[in-house]
């Protein structure tokens, strides 16, 4: 029991020291030199200032290290969208964060503010936080345990300030295509930064909620796993369009623990494909061996369907019209499931009378990729007719004939 419990708390702290990035240096504003700081009366504003420097020894211009502002805050009585706080860097604009945009774990409140390099001094840097009550939010209190720090951790390139980086995206082989065709969707999660994380990738909306748009193939929605620094994770998928216009594929979303033990979670870029409907210029006609045959024959039919547009059709239904009195033998309607520009496929049926008469043959060609449009081919002409007396039963009529006569004479000359 003891080697099980030890086994258990060696696997907690390993799995908290993978969550938890690399520190390289950190402060709190109390070690800074500052204390709380806090605006107590509904709708009014109260701003401070914190000066603060990184050793010499711990780059924070280094591609590794990247500087991070934890704010640590109180909220009374609750937190409100209308309520904000607003940080500075150097005279440059910074993050405005609601007070509801805080992640709350008990009575500690926090919220992560990536500090771009580019805004930061070799020096002193200075921070400007202004704390905006609101009337539902009488109170913000900014606690001095808030703190400055460099980290070595993972970067997907959505956190700021990297939100126009591509380092999480859902791209499509191809951005134009008709009706019917397919295209194979890729999701890349690309881990810019210099520590390790634990993720899962996943779609933000189920693949079943966008039936209406396409239908998904093959492939596989979901990875799970570490990503290392400078390493990629991929997903890939087969999707075919169901609607003509323009859709946007839905964004993935990587869920993983940052460098401070909390959940987040990052959405991808999106693609956006449009579908058009084909140039559905097909031919299609009848081909028989004969015209005229006998009733209680089988007539074999070959439907020759062939494309002459531009564009690759898909999921062509093409039947016979059959009038009363003729039947096909087997299926009527068979499925073309592409066929090329200039291609010509031939598809064979059978079929027989129950009646001599003349009879049109038609086709039909549904394409049930688009609305279900449909075309016509010309009508063929089918004789059934009923079985006449053959030469070989004329010829032996004619011997029995002869024979009677000849029989008849010798009869009469005895």
């Amino acid at each position: 029991m003891k080697v099980k419990l030890l086994l258990a708390c060696l696997l907690i702290l390993l799995f908290a020291g993978f969550a938890s990035a690399e520190t390289v240096f950190e402060k709190n504003f109390q070690e800074l030199g500052y204390q709380n700081f806090s605006v107590d009366s509904p709708g009014s504003t109260a701003c401070t200032f914190v000066d603060f420097g990184f050793p010499s020894d711990q780059n924070a211009f280094s591609n590794g290290n990247y500087p991070i502002l934890s704010l640590n805050s109180d909220f009374s009585p609750v937190a409100s969208e209308a309520a904000k706080i607003d940080v500075n860097i150097n005279n440059a604009p910074l993050a405005e964060k609601k007070t509801t945009e805080f992640k709350c774990n008990g009575t500690e409140c926090w919220s992560r503010i990536w500090l771009p390099k580019e805004n930061l001094l070799e020096g002193t840097n200075r921070l400007d936080i202004c704390l905006h009550a609101s009337n539902s939010t009488a109170s913000i209190n900014l606690k001095n345990s808030s703190k400055i720090g460099l980290y070595k951790t993972a970067q997907f390139g959505k956190q700021y300030p990297f939100k126009t980086a591509d380092y999480f995206t859902t791209t499509a082989d191809k951005s134009e295509m008709v009706i019917g065709d397919t295209t194979k969707v890729t999701v890349n999660l690309h881990n810019a930064g210099s520590g390790p994380a634990e993720i899962e990738l996943k779609y933000a909306r189920p693949i079943a909620e966008e039936k209406k748009a396409f239908v998904f193939i093959e492939g596989k929605a979901y990875a799970q796993g570490t990503i290392e620094p400078g390493s990629d994770i991929k997903i890939d998928y087969v999707i075919k369009p169901r609607v003509i216009g323009s859709i946007t594929l839905p964004p993935a979303a990587v869920y993983y623990t940052n460098e401070f033990g909390e959940q987040e979670v990052i959405f991808s870029g999106q693609a956006t494909i449009k579908i058009r409907e084909p140039e559905k210029k097909v031919d299609a006609f009848i081909e028989k061996e004969k015209e005229i045959n006998q009733l209680g024959q089988t007539v074999p039919l070959v439907l020759n369907v062939t494309s002459r547009g531009k564009d690759r059709l898909y999921n062509i239904e093409a039947s016979i019209i059959a009038p009363p009195g003729i039947s096909i033998t087997g299926t009527q309607t068979k499925t073309i499931e592409t066929i090329a520009p200039g291609e010509t496929i031939q598809l064979s049926f059978d079929a027989t009378a129950s009646q001599a008469g003349t009879f049109d043959i038609g086709c039909k060609l549904v394409y049930s990729d688009f609305n279900f449009a449909e075309s016509k081919c010309e009508n063929s002409k089918l004789v059934f007719e009923q079985p006449g007396i053959g030469l070989e039963i004329i010829a032996v009529i004619i011997l029995v004939i002869i024979g009677i006569a000849v029989y008849v004479y010798i009869m009469k000359s005895k």
